[in-house]
């Protein structure tokens, strides 16, 4: 005898497969296409429509000109970086604003993520990979470096790479950052900033 859940669970399967045989709708199938080009488009809109600011590099050269140009025009005195990866492969040390010194007295702070969400716009970070958990929500502005190879369609299969790369060692915390910090509880009226970041900075690069 079906217990009440497997009744439940039943008739939303009958219920699928009626609506799939009328309108031939693949339920069965990704929602979101896995293209690149179709996920950055769509990453893109959604992170730029949560005030998320998105910047498309051709490489290092191009990613450190636009990092040169975001510095002068935002005048930021201290960009802290304490990611030897992210270092080596994009040259930060070659620009002179960008220090690994007392990341807490910085104006804006460089990191790494794990998956770029399409559907939502959304960050993919882990307390895994440096400077841990507090800088990229104590620092006024987050500045973040990705590549297309990050783009993933949805939270689901985000959650799954990580099951995938860390195996049993799964990072102590995920953390999900849809553009900077907001909030409406203030007298209903929209304010940026309030528990973490005022900006957040996405560069990605081809």
């Amino acid at each position: 005898m079906d217990t009440p859940r497997e009744i439940i669970l039943k008739q939303i399967r009958e219920a699928l497969s009626d609506v799939e045989e009328t309108f031939g709708i693949p339920f069965k199938k990704d929602l979101y296409t896995t293209r690149h080009s179709s996920l950055l488009t769509l990453f893109q809109s959604a992170f730029t429509a949560l005030h998320g600011k998105f910047t498309l590099c051709t490489g290092a050269a191009d990613l450190n000109t636009q990092l040169l140009r975001r510095w002068l025009d935002n005048r930021w005195e201290h960009v802290f970086c304490d990611d030897p990866e992210l270092q080596a492969r994009y040259c930060l040390d070659d620009l002179p604003f960008i220090s690994a010194r007392n990341g807490l007295e910085a104006d804006a702070v460089i990191t790494g993520c794990e998956y770029l969400l399409a559907r939502t716009g959304t960050i993919l970070l882990t307390a895994a990979r440096r400077p841990g958990r507090a800088l990229s929500v104590y620092t006024p502005v987050h500045i973040v470096i990705a590549t297309l190879q990050q783009l993933l369609p949805d939270i689901a299969e985000g959650i799954e790479n990580i099951k995938n790369d860390y195996g049993d060692n799964l990072p102590s915390a995920l953390f999900f950052t849809s553009g900077p910090s907001r909030t409406g509880d203030i007298e209903k009226t929209l304010v940026m900033g309030v528990h973490g970041p005022i900006e957040v900075h996405l560069f990605l690069c081809l």
